[in-house]
């Protein structure tokens, strides 16, 4: 894992968690890359994000651990956070990243502060329709959930 890439990865993840991420989150990453996911659940029409920490063994699914880990190998990028959810156009895990474009990276932390975030969506339903983009997100409970800025 490249270095300067983590510490960024880790000043964003700071970001979100004072503007109410849970702190463990940035905590688990900075100490062993662990990933969580906010999984994005309803009750009584609030939405709450879910946090679960996303590895191979907590998968329904593990090829999408290879998937992710595919991605951050060939986009020379890394995965700091995801969310989940289901919407009218299919199932998405968005990829929260840091570019090896360094570039980018002030535009892309002052972003967060704004509750947007350049990512990485995987459309598991039609994955042709996966692409690079910036998405809104709230934060609740703790947990990030996509908005539809």
């Amino acid at each position: 894992m490249d270095k300067p890439m983590k510490e960024e990865a880790i000043k964003r993840l700071q970001i979100l968690s004072d503007a109410g991420l849970n702190s463990a989150v940035r905590s688990a990453f900075e100490k062993d890359n662990t990933l969580y996911c906010s999984d994005q659940t309803f009750f009584q029409t609030l939405c709450y994000g879910d946090l679960t920490e996303f590895d191979e063994e907590n998968l329904v699914d593990p090829s999408i651990w290879k998937k992710v880990k595919d991605f951050e190998e060939k986009n020379k990028c890394l995965v700091y956070h995801l969310t989940h959810e289901h919407t009218k156009y299919g199932e998405f895990l968005d990829l929260f990243i840091v570019t090896s474009d360094r570039k980018r990276w002030n535009a892309d932390k002052e972003d967060l502060n704004n509750g947007l975030a350049y990512s990485y969506v995987f459309n598991l339903t039609i994955p042709d329709f996966s692409e690079f983009g910036t998405i809104g997100f709230d934060i609740k409970c703790g947990g990030l959930v996509r908005n539809d800025y």
